[in-house]
C-alpha cells in the first residue's frame, strides 16, 4: 500500500465509528501517583549514606535496586559492585510499602584517559552498559637515536619532524607486522619505524590498525560503563513528592565526557540526565557547562538550561535542540547530596504538569508521559494548547499502527502511520484550545509521551495567492505554508532543508483547508547536503486555500517553492518546448 492510500485508510478509519467514538468519549487520561507517602529527602539520603564517595570503578546499590550481569544473573546488593562485572542496573520508584526510591551511585571513566564521572541513578530508571571502541593502553616510542617522522609509514613519505635520542612520542597504533608505530606528533597523526623507537609497553595490546581502508582491530576492551543506555520513567511516582527518575552526572576533576543513547555529553559541572526511548533525551545543567554532540552538531547548555535530542527505538534520533532557559522541578527533587561536590540548583523551577480534573493536560515545558487506556482500539490524551504552540507527541505500546489529532473545531489529522511498537509526530496548533491526539493500537494500555512548549518558531501565516507566479517562502520555521489557488489550477511544489538540522523531515503533504482532505504527499529523500521533497504535484478541486504540509522538528528551517500554471494554461505548459 502506498503512502497516499495508509493515509487515506486511516483517515477514513477515523472518520467513521473511530472518530464518533474519539469524539463521544471523555478525553481522561489515567494518571499515576498522588498518594503522600514519601519521607523526607534526609532519610532518603540516609538510606544510601553508605554510597557516598564510591571508589572509582565501583557501584554502590541502595533501596529498590536490581543489578544484573551480562549473562542476566541478578547480583546480590553489595556495598561495592565492580563495574566490569555489570550489565545492567535497575532502580525502582518510590511506592506506599517502599516509600525511599532506589537508588546508585557509580564512578565511571570518561573518553579521555584520566576523566572521571559520579553518576547516581534513581527512582524508576535503567542503566546499561554500552561497548566502546577498543582503546589503546598507554604506551610509547622512546628513541634510540635521531629517528624521522614521517607523513605515512614508509621511508618514501614526507619528513613532518624528528625525534632526538631519548625523547619519546604517544603511540596510538601500529602496523600488522610491528614494524611501524602510529604516535600523536603536534596534534596529528604521524608515523615513525619501530626498530628505531623501542615501545615501552606490549606491542600485542597496541590497536592494530589499516592504513588504507583505516579498520582498527586490537587494543584493549573499553572500560566499563564509558558509555551507557539510559532509560528513565517520566510517570509520576507512586508517592507524592517523591522523584521521578533520572541519573545525575557530575565531573569529578575538571572536564569530562561521557556516551549515552548514541550522543557525547561533555560537562564541567553537574547534569540532570532524562531520557525516553520513544520522545526525548533532556539535559539539564545544574550547574557548569554541558555540550551535546551527534556527528558535528554541538549545543551547549549553561546552567539553568535544558537541551532536548528526539528519541526512537533507545537511541538518538536528530540533533539537539537549542538550549532553553528552563528549571525542572526533577532537579529540585534529586538527591544532589549524594554528590561528591555541593551544589545548589538554579532557584527556578517549573512544576510537573499533571491531567486537571477535567483530564486534560495543561503543558508546562518539559516532557510529561501518562498511562492511557486503548479502549475500542484506540488510545487517546488530551492537551491544551495555545495558538502557534509546537509540542511532540508519542504513544508506545503492544502496536501501534496510527497517530492522529483531533483538533478544537472537529477536523480529524493524521500524523504517522507505521506498524511497530511506537509512534511519535510533531505538531504545531493552529488555534487555542484542547486538542486529543488518538493512537490506534492493540493491547490494553499505552505510554503517552507529551514534550511541550517546544522552541516558539516563526511561521508563515500569510495566504499568498497562486496564480501564474512562482511563490517562494525562505527559512519557514514551523511545519506549513498556505496558498490560494483557483479550481483546475496546475500546482507544483518542492521543499528542501540543510543537513544538519533539527531532525530529519519524513514527509510531505498537500491538504485541502476547507475539509483537510489529502491531495498528494511524497517522502523526503537526502540530496547531497539537503533533504528535499518533490516536485509534489496536484490539480486544485475547487476555489480554496490549500496547506503545504511537513513533519520532522517545527524549527527546521525550510525554503519553500511552489510553482502555479492556471487552468487555462495548464496544459500548454505542460507540452512547451
Amino acid at each position: 500500500m502506498t503512502g497516499r492510500a495508509r493515509v487515506t485508510a486511516l483517515a477514513l478509519l477515523l472518520c467513521s465509528g473511530l472518530l464518533w467514538a474519539a469524539m463521544a468519549l471523555p478525553p481522561v487520561v489515567n494518571a499515576q501517583g498522588g498518594e503522600s507517602c514519601m519521607t523526607s529527602m534526609e532519610e532518603m539520603l540516609g538510606s544510601a549514606a553508605t554510597c557516598s564517595r564510591v571508589a572509582p570503578g565501583v557501584l554502590c546499590p541502595a533501596g529498590r535496586v536490581e543489578v544484573y550481569d551480562p549473562s542476566g544473573q541478578r547480583l546480590g546488593n553489595a556495598p561495592a559492585l565492580p563495574l566490569e562485572d555489570i550489565e545492567r542496573v535497575e532502580t525502582h520508584g518510590a511506592v506506599p510499602n517502599e516509600p525511599v526510591p532506589g537508588i546508585s551511585v557509580l564512578s565511571m571513566p570518561g573518553l579521555a584517559e584520566g576523566e572521571r564521572l559520579t553518576a547516581v541513578l534513581f527512582g524508576e530508571a535503567t542503566l546499561v552498559h554500552e561497548p566502546g571502541p577498543p582503546v589503546a593502553p598507554a604506551c610509547n616510542a622512546v628513541s634510540i637515536g635521531t629517528v624521522n617522522i614521517r607523513q605515512e609509514p614508509n621511508t618514501e613519505s614526507a619528513i613532518l619532524g624528528q625525534l632526538s635520542t631519548g625523547a619519546s612520542v604517544p603511540i596510538t597504533a601500529r602496523l600488522a607486522d610491528g614494524s611501524w608505530w602510529r604516535v600523536r606528533w603536534e596534534g596529528r597523526d604521524a608515523w615513525i619505524f619501530a626498530q628505531l623507537a623501542p615501545a615501552d609497553c606490549d606491542p600485542a595490546l597496541m590497536l592494530v590498525i589499516d592504513p588504507l581502508s583505516g579498520e582498527v582491530s586490537g587494543g584493549l576492551p573499553a572500560p566499563a560503563f564509558q558509555g551507557a543506555r539510559l532509560q528513565t520513567g517520566f510517570l509520576a511516582p507512586g508517592c507524592a513528592g517523591a522523584p521521578r527518575g533520572g541519573l545525575l552526572l557530575q565531573s569529578e576533576d575538571g572536564k569530562a565526557s561521557w556516551r549515552v543513547n548514541g550522543l557525547t555529553l561533555t560537562l564541567d559541572g553537574t547534569v540532570l540526565v532524562q531520557a525516553s526511548p520513544d520522545d526525548v533525551l533532556a539535559v539539564q545543567t545544574i550547574e557548569g557547562y554541558a555540550v551535546l554532540a551527534v556527528g558535528d552538531v554541538n549545543r551547549r547548555a549553561e546552567a539553568g538550561q535544558m537541551i532536548r535530542v528526539p528519541m526512537s527505538g533507545g537511541a538518538v534520533a536528530g540533533v539537539p535542540g537549542p538550549a532553553l532557559n528552563l528549571v525542572t522541578a526533577d532537579v529540585t527533587q534529586a538527591p544532589l547530596g549524594l554528590l561528591p561536590r555541593a551544589v545548589t540548583p538554579p532557584a527556578e523551577a517549573l512544576p510537573v504538569p499533571e491531567p486537571g480534573a477535567d483530564g486534560i493536560l495543561r503543558c508546562t515545558a518539559l516532557t510529561q508521559q501518562v498511562p492511557v487506556v486503548v479502549e475500542n482500539s484506540q488510545g487517546r490524551v488530551s492537551v491544551a494548547l495555545e495558538a502557534g504552540q509546537a509540542i511532540r507527541v508519542s504513544f508506545s505500546g503492544a502496536s501501534v499502527t496510527g497517530l492522529a489529532v483531533l483538533g478544537p473545531d472537529g477536523a480529524m489529522q493524521s500524523l504517522a502511520l507505521s506498524a511497530g511498537t511506537a509512534l511519535a509526530a510533531d505538531y504545531l496548533a493552529r488555534e487555542a484550545g484542547t486538542y486529543v491526539f488518538v493512537a490506534e493500537a492493540t493491547g490494553d494500555e499505552l505510554l503517552a509521551g507529551v514534550t511541550c512548549d517546544l522552541p516558539q518558531v516563526s511561521t508563515a501565516t500569510t495566504v499568498q495567492a497562486c496564480e501564474d507566479i512562482l511563490l517562494r517562502w525562505d527559512e519557514v520555521s514551523g511545519r506549513e505554508v498556505r496558498f490560494s489557488a483557483p479550481a483546475g489550477a496546475q500546482v507544483s511544489a518542492i521543499v528542501q532543508h540543510r543537513l544538519p538540522s533539527e531532525g530529519d523531515a519524513r514527509q510531505l503533504s498537500v491538504m485541502n483547508d476547507a475539509d483537510n482532505a489529502l491531495l498528494a504527499d511524497t517522502a523526503f529523500q537526502a540530496v547531497a547536503d539537503r533533504q528535499v521533497a518533490g516536485p509534489l504535484d496536484f490539480v486544485a478541486p475547487s476555489d480554496g486555500v490549500y496547506v503545504l504540509r511537513w513533519d520532522g522538528d517545527p524549527f527546521n528551517r525550510m525554503q519553500v517553492e511552489v510553482l502555479c500554471f492556471p487552468p487555462n494554461t495548464a496544459g500548454a505548459e505542460g507540452t512547451t518546448g
